[in-house]
């Protein structure tokens, strides 16, 4: 079987989905949530996709899994940052109900 690479991969996909919707979101946050919300969104959407390509990248099994584990972490966080977007009314409640059941799919 060929290895055709980590973008292949469907949930790298979905990530990439989740990060272009994070992006989409933090471009229209008010500019003092610049350094704010709108940073800490883009790091959490960017980890969640950096680190599906870092583990696939690592040869032991173990490795792998702690990356993963950690882009899964991230997936958490960037919901988060949906939810707190969406509690203060930046984010409407279909984007976060998107973010939500995009995240239950990668469980």
């Amino acid at each position: 079987m060929e290895d055709r690479g980590f973008e292949s991969l469907e949930f790298y996909q979905d990530s990439l989905k989740r990060l272009l919707a994070a992006y989409r979101l933090a471009d229209r946050l008010p500019d003092y949530e610049r350094y704010n919300l709108s940073d800490q969104l883009r790091r959490a959407a960017c980890s969640i996709v950096l680190n599906i390509a870092e583990g696939y990248g690592r040869y032991h099994y173990l490795d792998r899994l702690r990356f993963l584990y950690i882009a899964r972490g991230s997936l958490a966080e960037t919901k988060s940052a949906f939810i707190v977007a969406e509690s203060v009314g930046f984010c409407t409640t279909e984007q976060l109900n998107w973010m939500d059941q995009s995240a239950k799919s990668a469980d």
